[in-house]
Protein backbone atom coordinates (compact mmCIF):
# COMPACT_ATOMS: atom_id res chain seq x y z
CA UNK A 1 0.00 0.00 0.00
CA UNK A 2 2.62 2.30 0.75
CA UNK A 3 4.40 1.85 -2.32
CA UNK A 4 1.78 1.85 -4.41
CA UNK A 5 0.88 5.59 -2.80
CA UNK A 6 4.93 6.55 -2.60
CA UNK A 7 4.56 5.81 -7.11
CA UNK A 8 0.95 7.68 -7.44
CA UNK A 9 2.31 10.79 -5.66
CA UNK A 10 5.61 10.06 -7.86
CA UNK A 11 3.79 10.19 -10.70
CA UNK A 12 1.67 13.35 -10.08
CA UNK A 13 4.22 15.26 -9.35
CA UNK A 14 6.51 14.29 -12.08
CA UNK A 15 3.33 15.62 -14.56
CA UNK A 16 3.00 18.70 -12.66
CA UNK A 17 6.10 19.58 -12.42
CA UNK A 18 6.62 19.86 -16.13
CA UNK A 19 3.95 22.37 -16.09
CA UNK A 20 5.54 26.27 -16.24
CA UNK A 21 5.72 27.26 -12.80
CA UNK A 22 3.58 30.43 -12.24
CA UNK A 23 4.19 32.50 -8.77
CA UNK A 24 1.60 34.62 -7.16
CA UNK A 25 0.57 36.54 -4.23
CA UNK A 26 -2.76 37.31 -2.60
CA UNK A 27 -1.71 41.27 -0.74
CA UNK A 28 -4.87 41.23 1.41
CA UNK A 29 -6.40 40.87 4.78
CA UNK A 30 -8.65 38.14 6.28
CA UNK A 31 -11.20 38.00 3.73
CA UNK A 32 -7.99 36.97 2.08
CA UNK A 33 -6.85 34.36 4.25
CA UNK A 34 -9.67 32.84 5.95
CA UNK A 35 -9.99 29.06 5.30
CA UNK A 36 -6.86 29.61 3.51
CA UNK A 37 -8.21 30.59 0.50
CA UNK A 38 -4.51 31.31 -0.94
CA UNK A 39 -3.84 27.75 -0.42
CA UNK A 40 -7.15 26.41 -1.74
CA UNK A 41 -6.18 28.45 -5.16
CA UNK A 42 -2.66 26.98 -5.05
CA UNK A 43 -4.56 23.32 -4.61
CA UNK A 44 -7.39 23.78 -7.40
CA UNK A 45 -4.63 24.60 -10.00
CA UNK A 46 -2.75 21.54 -8.82
CA UNK A 47 -6.12 19.65 -9.51
CA UNK A 48 -5.22 20.53 -12.97
CA UNK A 49 -1.89 19.58 -13.06
CA UNK A 50 -0.88 23.57 -13.45
CA UNK A 51 2.38 24.10 -11.27
CA UNK A 52 1.41 27.26 -9.42
CA UNK A 53 3.15 28.28 -6.58
CA UNK A 54 0.89 30.96 -4.21
CA UNK A 55 2.61 33.23 -1.38
CA UNK A 56 0.37 35.49 0.46
CA UNK A 57 0.94 38.68 2.56
CA UNK A 58 -2.31 38.97 4.96
CA UNK A 59 -2.84 40.55 8.34
CA UNK A 60 -6.15 41.41 10.17
CA UNK A 61 -7.94 43.87 9.52
CA UNK A 62 -5.30 45.58 7.28
CA UNK A 63 -5.85 48.45 4.57
CA UNK A 64 -3.31 48.91 1.28
CA UNK A 65 -2.18 51.71 2.61
CA UNK A 66 -1.10 49.57 5.71
CA UNK A 67 0.15 47.15 2.64
CA UNK A 68 2.47 49.84 1.17
CA UNK A 69 4.07 51.98 4.38
CA UNK A 70 4.60 48.17 6.32
CA UNK A 71 2.72 48.54 9.47
CA UNK A 72 1.93 45.52 11.38
CA UNK A 73 5.05 44.08 10.78
CA UNK A 74 3.88 43.30 6.56
CA UNK A 75 6.48 43.31 4.50
CA UNK A 76 4.53 43.45 1.08
CA UNK A 77 6.79 45.92 -0.41
CA UNK A 78 9.82 44.20 -0.09
CA UNK A 79 8.16 40.46 -1.48
CA UNK A 80 7.00 42.17 -4.60
CA UNK A 81 10.76 44.16 -5.03
CA UNK A 82 12.66 41.02 -4.59
CA UNK A 83 10.55 38.10 -6.45
CA UNK A 84 9.70 38.18 -9.80
CA UNK A 85 5.75 36.91 -9.24
CA UNK A 86 3.73 36.47 -12.46
CA UNK A 87 0.06 37.42 -10.82
CA UNK A 88 -0.40 39.63 -7.59
CA UNK A 89 -3.96 40.19 -6.16
CA UNK A 90 -4.99 42.86 -4.21
CA UNK A 91 -7.72 43.21 -1.78
CA UNK A 92 -8.16 46.24 0.24
CA UNK A 93 -10.14 46.57 3.32
CA UNK A 94 -13.64 45.20 2.89
CA UNK A 95 -16.02 48.55 3.24
CA UNK A 96 -12.47 50.65 2.28
CA UNK A 97 -13.95 51.11 -1.80
CA UNK A 98 -17.05 52.81 0.08
CA UNK A 99 -16.06 54.50 3.05
CA UNK A 100 -12.35 55.50 2.17
CA UNK A 101 -12.93 55.76 -1.63
CA UNK A 102 -9.79 58.06 -1.99
CA UNK A 103 -7.25 56.02 0.04
CA UNK A 104 -8.65 52.69 -2.22
CA UNK A 105 -8.07 54.56 -5.47
CA UNK A 106 -4.82 55.83 -4.43
CA UNK A 107 -2.82 52.68 -2.91
CA UNK A 108 -4.27 50.38 -5.38
CA UNK A 109 -2.88 52.75 -7.94
CA UNK A 110 0.37 53.10 -6.91
CA UNK A 111 0.44 49.02 -6.26
CA UNK A 112 -0.61 48.81 -9.69
CA UNK A 113 1.87 51.07 -11.29
CA UNK A 114 4.74 48.88 -8.81
CA UNK A 115 3.54 45.42 -10.07
CA UNK A 116 3.93 46.77 -13.45
CA UNK A 117 7.68 48.07 -12.79
CA UNK A 118 8.18 44.47 -12.13
CA UNK A 119 6.37 43.01 -15.11
CA UNK A 120 3.91 41.26 -12.77
CA UNK A 121 0.23 41.47 -13.62
CA UNK A 122 -1.93 42.85 -10.85
CA UNK A 123 -5.84 41.72 -10.32
CA UNK A 124 -8.06 43.68 -7.80
CA UNK A 125 -10.03 41.37 -5.39
CA UNK A 126 -13.45 42.87 -5.15
CA UNK A 127 -14.95 41.60 -2.23
CA UNK A 128 -18.63 41.03 -1.38
CA UNK A 129 -20.82 43.57 0.52
CA UNK A 130 -22.48 42.32 3.62
CA UNK A 131 -25.36 44.28 3.99
CA UNK A 132 -27.07 43.23 7.33
CA UNK A 133 -23.35 44.24 9.22
CA UNK A 134 -22.99 47.12 7.04
CA UNK A 135 -26.87 48.17 8.55
CA UNK A 136 -25.75 47.29 12.13
CA UNK A 137 -22.62 49.64 12.15
CA UNK A 138 -24.11 51.94 10.22
CA UNK A 139 -27.29 52.75 10.27
CA UNK A 140 -27.17 56.12 9.09
CA UNK A 141 -25.37 55.45 6.30
CA UNK A 142 -27.97 53.07 3.82
CA UNK A 143 -26.73 51.72 0.44
CA UNK A 144 -29.14 51.73 -1.88
CA UNK A 145 -28.53 48.41 -3.37
CA UNK A 146 -31.70 48.48 -5.88
CA UNK A 147 -29.65 51.52 -7.92
CA UNK A 148 -25.95 50.23 -7.03
CA UNK A 149 -26.38 46.42 -6.27
CA UNK A 150 -22.50 46.18 -6.16
CA UNK A 151 -21.34 49.15 -4.80
CA UNK A 152 -17.87 47.54 -3.98
CA UNK A 153 -17.56 46.23 -7.03
CA UNK A 154 -18.44 49.60 -9.14
CA UNK A 155 -15.19 51.59 -7.29
CA UNK A 156 -12.83 48.79 -8.22
CA UNK A 157 -13.98 48.36 -11.63
CA UNK A 158 -13.42 52.22 -12.03
CA UNK A 159 -9.50 52.05 -11.06
CA UNK A 160 -9.88 48.82 -12.70
CA UNK A 161 -10.90 50.82 -16.49
CA UNK A 162 -8.40 53.97 -15.36
CA UNK A 163 -5.36 51.50 -14.92
CA UNK A 164 -6.39 49.29 -17.52
CA UNK A 165 -6.03 46.11 -14.90
CA UNK A 166 -8.72 43.61 -14.71
CA UNK A 167 -10.20 42.27 -11.39
CA UNK A 168 -11.93 39.71 -9.77
CA UNK A 169 -15.30 39.67 -9.52
CA UNK A 170 -16.08 37.60 -6.02
CA UNK A 171 -18.25 40.02 -4.44
CA UNK A 172 -20.67 39.65 -7.30
CA UNK A 173 -20.55 35.85 -7.40
CA UNK A 174 -21.54 36.20 -3.68
CA UNK A 175 -24.54 37.93 -4.38
CA UNK A 176 -25.51 35.91 -7.58
CA UNK A 177 -25.52 32.83 -5.39
CA UNK A 178 -26.88 34.30 -2.29
CA UNK A 179 -30.25 35.41 -4.50
CA UNK A 180 -30.39 31.62 -6.42
CA UNK A 181 -29.21 29.74 -3.39
CA UNK A 182 -30.57 31.23 0.09
CA UNK A 183 -30.26 27.89 1.90
CA UNK A 184 -26.12 27.63 1.65
CA UNK A 185 -24.60 30.23 3.92
CA UNK A 186 -21.48 31.89 2.48
CA UNK A 187 -20.58 33.98 5.47
CA UNK A 188 -19.43 33.22 8.61
CA UNK A 189 -21.18 33.61 11.89
CA UNK A 190 -20.14 37.14 11.87
CA UNK A 191 -22.28 38.35 9.09
CA UNK A 192 -19.25 39.22 7.30
CA UNK A 193 -16.08 36.54 6.56
CA UNK A 194 -16.63 33.87 4.44
CA UNK A 195 -17.47 31.07 5.61
CA UNK A 196 -15.83 27.41 3.99
CA UNK A 197 -18.09 27.51 1.56
CA UNK A 198 -17.60 31.17 0.92
CA UNK A 199 -14.25 30.82 0.82
CA UNK A 200 -14.65 27.80 -2.00
CA UNK A 201 -16.75 30.01 -4.24
CA UNK A 202 -14.25 32.56 -4.13
CA UNK A 203 -11.78 30.53 -4.83
CA UNK A 204 -13.59 29.10 -8.05
CA UNK A 205 -13.69 32.38 -9.41
CA UNK A 206 -9.97 33.49 -8.44
CA UNK A 207 -9.11 30.70 -10.46
CA UNK A 208 -11.25 30.98 -13.11
CA UNK A 209 -9.87 34.23 -13.62
CA UNK A 210 -6.47 33.68 -13.79
CA UNK A 211 -6.08 30.20 -15.55
CA UNK A 212 -9.18 30.90 -17.97
CA UNK A 213 -9.81 27.67 -17.41
CA UNK A 214 -13.78 26.10 -16.98
CA UNK A 215 -13.93 25.46 -13.11
CA UNK A 216 -16.34 22.56 -13.89
CA UNK A 217 -15.51 19.66 -12.08
CA UNK A 218 -12.86 20.64 -9.82
CA UNK A 219 -12.83 18.54 -6.44
CA UNK A 220 -15.03 19.37 -3.70
CA UNK A 221 -12.26 18.64 -1.33
CA UNK A 222 -9.00 19.27 -0.99
CA UNK A 223 -6.50 17.00 1.55
CA UNK A 224 -2.97 16.90 1.34
CA UNK A 225 -1.10 13.52 2.88
CA UNK A 226 1.48 14.36 6.11
CA UNK A 227 3.88 11.91 6.24
CA UNK A 228 5.14 12.61 9.78
CA UNK A 229 1.72 12.46 11.16
CA UNK A 230 0.93 9.33 8.63
CA UNK A 231 -2.40 10.82 7.97
CA UNK A 232 -4.19 12.80 5.63
CA UNK A 233 -5.07 16.36 6.12
CA UNK A 234 -8.36 18.12 4.77
CA UNK A 235 -8.11 21.78 4.19
CA UNK A 236 -11.51 22.21 2.60
CA UNK A 237 -14.51 20.22 2.39
CA UNK A 238 -18.08 21.15 0.69
CA UNK A 239 -21.07 18.97 -0.32
CA UNK A 240 -20.86 17.72 -3.75
CA UNK A 241 -23.93 19.94 -4.82
CA UNK A 242 -22.53 23.34 -3.33
CA UNK A 243 -19.27 22.67 -5.27
CA UNK A 244 -20.94 22.22 -8.56
CA UNK A 245 -23.14 25.16 -7.92
CA UNK A 246 -20.27 27.14 -7.20
CA UNK A 247 -18.68 25.99 -10.43
CA UNK A 248 -21.43 26.37 -12.70
CA UNK A 249 -22.42 30.50 -10.87
CA UNK A 250 -17.85 31.20 -11.37
CA UNK A 251 -17.83 30.65 -14.98
CA UNK A 252 -21.00 32.22 -15.42
CA UNK A 253 -19.35 35.48 -14.08
CA UNK A 254 -15.96 35.44 -15.43
CA UNK A 255 -16.43 34.42 -18.41
CA UNK A 256 -19.37 36.28 -19.30
CA UNK A 257 -19.40 40.56 -20.19
CA UNK A 258 -19.33 42.23 -16.77
CA UNK A 259 -21.31 45.81 -17.32
CA UNK A 260 -19.51 48.92 -16.79
CA UNK A 261 -19.86 50.41 -13.51
CA UNK A 262 -17.15 53.21 -13.73
CA UNK A 263 -19.43 55.92 -14.60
Amino acid sequence: MRIYLFLLLYFSFSILYTQEKKEILFVGNSFTFYWNLPKLVEDMAKSRGLNWKVSQSTSSGVTLEQHWNSRKGLKTISLIEKNNFDYIIFQDRSHNPIRQLDSTMFYAKKFIKLSKSKKSIPFLFSTWFYQRYWEQKYPDNKIDLIKNPYPIESVISRISNQENVDFIPVGRAFEFFQRRHPDYNLLFDDDKHPSPNGTYLAACVIFAKISGESTVGLPSRFFEYNEEENKWIYFNIVDNNFAALSQKISDEIVFSDIPDHSH
